[in-house]
């Protein structure tokens, strides 16, 4: 009987995400422009992001395999639907992980109730929907995570080569999952026979980040991943933390120089833009000044830094929307960010219908509620245990999974300010970890029950 309501709330599920993809739509973020402008770019050679920036370089603010997305997906009349069906088919696969991995240690009925309560997240419900890289985000986690559990704890050790050119290419959806191709590498380096065999894939992961970093340099001028990283930086170090470097920093003072004494340089850096860009010559210089205060900032100020990252890790787990912030109910706020581009219709669904608006809004209202208050609790009282639980347990796998998930937030949290939705592509890592806490302590409590222990 448990077996047959747990298939049937699965199937409920499911169903609820494909009502989703015909009678719901796409909406727009302030990020989802810049995936847009590269993908316009892509098609037309032409780059253009108005005010108030007026870039016609190639910016990489935003990784590129998303872009690729949107310029493969608009060969279609309705661009829309295309990736509105790849986003949701992202969620559902790391659902599928989700099951793969927790079936192995508890019942699968249990397993296939967890998996239902997994896609019902309102996280993953909203961000199916938004023009942004987030689905492509999980997808990858999952896979890469479901790689690494064939790996660790089915011996599938010829997989490795595959997890480590996997890293490297998605690395291409988030800046910060460089983190999981060197945590690739280290896995490997335990055996060295592995790393010799595997040495071509090692090659090719190196050789996919080494050719990006080109590609962006001829595109834009700037080493690295990104032309934006400087400006990442001082967001977190002079933005966030509030530090400044020497009075005397020559950066600094131009700064103040351009924009005046009384400017408040305590504020995210597309703040100061309009009032700076005009003196200099490209992004690229741009954010390398930015780049150079919050360095000169970080040297005069490295246990405040440190300090506050340690503290930024707990100010991720807070209460808080794990989607972007700007997303509100239809016909109000919504409806001016309602624009064609390209053939991607926003807020356009494949069949209209008067019930779907009233639902969205409910949907947008109740999840506010919702990550007001409890997914503080959850991390806290939960996610914490489990991680502290997995760290100290005999299966490899979990402690991979508890260090997967401490790497990959300390990676997002040194070079950035502590934005909630920046782990929401780690919740399959999260759900994970926590089944498993609350399995094992109701088994021990079972066994004490009935005197096993």
């Amino acid at each position: 009987m448990l077996a047959k309501t747990a298939k049937a709330f699965l199937l409920v599920s499911i169903s609820i995400y494909f009502l989703k993809w015909l009678f719901f739509w796409l909406y727009e973020t302030n990020d989802s422009y810049f995936y847009y402008a590269f993908a316009e770019f892509m098609k037309s050679g032409k780059y253009f992001v108005p005010h108030p920036y007026y870039w016609t370089i190639p910016s990489t603010l935003e990784p590129p395999l998303y872009s690729i997305f949107l310029y493969l997906a608009q060969f279609f009349a309705r661009a829309e639907i295309i990736i509105h069906l790849g986003q949701i088919a992202a969620i559902l696969f790391s659902g599928f992980v989700v099951y793969q991995i927790i079936k192995t240690y508890i019942k699968k009925s249990i397993a296939l109730t967890v998996t239902s309560i997994y896609l019902l997240i309102p996280a993953n419900f909203f961000q199916s929907s938004s023009l942004m890289a987030e689905s492509l985000a999980i997808f990858s986690v999952s896979l890469y995570l479901y790689l690494a559990f064939l790996i660790i704890a089915q011996k599938k050790e010829h997989l490795t080569k595959y997890l480590i050119l996997f890293s490297a290419i998605i690395i291409l959806v988030r800046y910060n999952f460089i983190s999981l191709f060197f945590l690739s590498l280290l896995f490997l380096a335990a055996k060295k026979k592995a790393l010799i065999l595997n040495g071509f894939f090692v090659f090719l992961g190196f050789l996919v980040i080494a050719g990006w970093i080109l590609v962006n340099h001829q595109l834009n001028g700037s080493w690295g991943l990104s032309d934006q990283m400087g400006k990442n930086l001082y967001n977190r170090v002079v933005g966030g933390d509030r530090l400044v470097p020497s009075a005397d920093d020559k950066n600094w003072l131009r700064l103040k120089e351009m924009v005046g004494e009384k400017f408040d340089l305590f504020q995210p850096t597309y703040n100061i833009e309009p009032f700076i860009s005009s003196n200099f010559e490209s992004v690229a210089s741009e954010s390398q000044f930015f780049a150079g205060i919050a360095a000169a900032a970080l040297i005069k100020n490295p246990l405040s830094y440190l300090t506050n990252t340690f503290f930024n890790f707990f100010i991720i787990h807070k209460s808080g929307l794990p989607y972007p912030d700007n997303l509100y109910t239809y016909g109000r706020y919504m409806g001016g960010a309602c624009e064609i581009l390209g053939t991607i219709s926003l807020c356009q669904p494949v069949i209209k219908s008067p019930y779907a608006a009233p639902i969205w809004n409910f949907l947008v209202k109740y999840s506010e509620v919702y990550y007001s208050f409890l997914p503080g609790l959850i991390n806290f009282f939960l996610l914490f245990p489990a991680i502290l639980f997995a760290l100290i347990q005999k299966k490899p796998f979990f402690r991979f999974a508890a260090v997967l998930y401490i790497i990959e937030v300390i990676t997002i949290i040194i070079p950035e300010v502590p934005v909630i939705r920046y782990i929401y592509p780690l919740f399959p890592i999260k759900v994970i970890l926590i089944t498993y806490l609350i399995t094992q302590v109701v088994q021990f409590r079972n066994k004490i029950l009935t005197g096993a222990v």
